[in-house]
């Protein structure tokens, strides 16, 4: 580089390392915006006595670059729906909050008699009794199977194999041995539930909107502002640091737009969903704090100077200042990944040599 190229070098503005590749070259983009209008310290020109050194100096340096998006995150089990029961009586007992019900658990009791829980999606809207044929009766049968009351075909139609199926189920669970169902006696939903929420405490109706519930697996939920949720896509893989525990391995389920729930809103605020592979690690307490990191881009093994030792050359792109024992002189770099205030630089450069920096 000729004596007058030197002379036309800047000296970027300090520019802090942001860990993010986009904010990065809208720095270094900046800076250099700065030293085309003059701004930055201008490299001494020679005179007689030769250059003046540099004000402080650094290493090129071999290292690992990596650039990631952290977040803040929490632990949630979904959307809260209704649980309905149709029972007679009076709540003397509700599954407490955070309990996971399953096929045949009880959901409350009434007047001390247990109303469990079924899978389905047929309402229980009439008695079932020998002959009754339907969808819900096919319904109560293939949970009977499920439970390992057999000795029937699970069908539409109920025969007395199905009446003295049932008669064992009530014994078992100290009901009534009656052989039939009755409307109130069940409440279905399409899979196990977690209980989020009592509705109404013990001594209400037992009739009506008794509980909220979610899903049983917990997910992990962020929210990105616009504009720094270009990395998150479906499919992407993250990892998932719980607090004094594990760093899970997860990847990105969806992401919506956190107002309208589409996931055309460029503009707005995006809420992302996360599973990981072992949920359970997760924790039981919805709303727990965890933290989201993904790997943007990473270079192994690369020449990097600070970002702070570089100069904006007058020809255009970029150089450092090479500090050797004759003097200092300034080589062209071409540049890389930048991260943690550290950028990649390929050129003249060595691992090793000595670059001047500002004051």
């Amino acid at each position: 580089m000729s004596d007058e190229s030197r002379r036309r070098a800047r000296r970027l503005p300090r520019v802090a390392g942001t860990g993010v590749a986009v904010a990065s070259v809208v720095a270094l983009a900046a800076a250099a915006g700065a030293a085309a209008l003059g701004f930055g310290r201008e490299t001494p020109a020679e005179s007689d006595s030769g250059p003046e050194p540099p004000a402080a100096t650094a290493e090129v340096t071999r290292r690992d670059l990596v650039n990631e998006a952290t977040v803040d995150a929490k632990v949630t089990f979904g959307g809260a729906t209704a649980l309905v029961s149709a029972s007679a009586g009076m709540v003397t007992w509700l599954a407490p909050v955070g309990t996971v019900i399953g096929r045949g658990d009880p959901v409350l009791r009434a007047d001390e008699r247990p109303v469990p829980l079924f899978y389905g999606s047929v309402p229980l809207f009439r008695p079932l009794a020998d002959k009754a044929e339907g969808r819900d009766v096919r319904q109560i049968e293939r949970n009977l199977r499920a439970l390992g009351y057999v000795g029937f075909t699970a069908d539409d139609l109920w025969t007395p194999e199905t009446t003295k199926a049932v008669k064992r189920w009530q014994r078992h669970h100290e009901l009534p041995e009656t052989g039939t169902i009755e409307a109130g006696q069940i409440v279905f939903a399409p899979e196990a539930v977690r209980v989020a929420g009592h509705t109404v405490r013990p001594g209400a109706s037992a009739a009506g909107e008794l509980m909220t519930v979610t899903g049983t697996k917990p997910v992990v939920v962020a929210e990105l502002e616009p504009g720094t949720d270009g990395w998150a896509r479906p499919g992407v893989e993250v990892t998932v640091q719980v607090p004094e525990g594990p760093a899970l391995t997860g990847k990105i389920s969806s992401v919506r737009s956190a107002a309208s729930g589409s996931s055309d809103d460029a503009d707005q605020t995006k809420q992302v969903t996360v599973s990981v592979e072992d949920p359970g690690k997760l924790g039981r307490t919805a709303d727990a704090p965890v933290r989201v990191r993904h790997v943007v881009s990473q270079r192994e093994d690369v020449l990097t100077v600070p970002v702070a030792a570089l100069l904006a050359l007058a020809e255009g792109g970029y150089g450092v200042e090479v500090v050797e024992p004759a003097g200092t002189r300034v080589v062209a770099v071409e540049l890389g990944l930048i991260s943690d205030g550290q950028v990649e630089v390929k050129g003249e450069v060595e691992d090793g040599m000595t670059v001047g920096m500002p004051a």
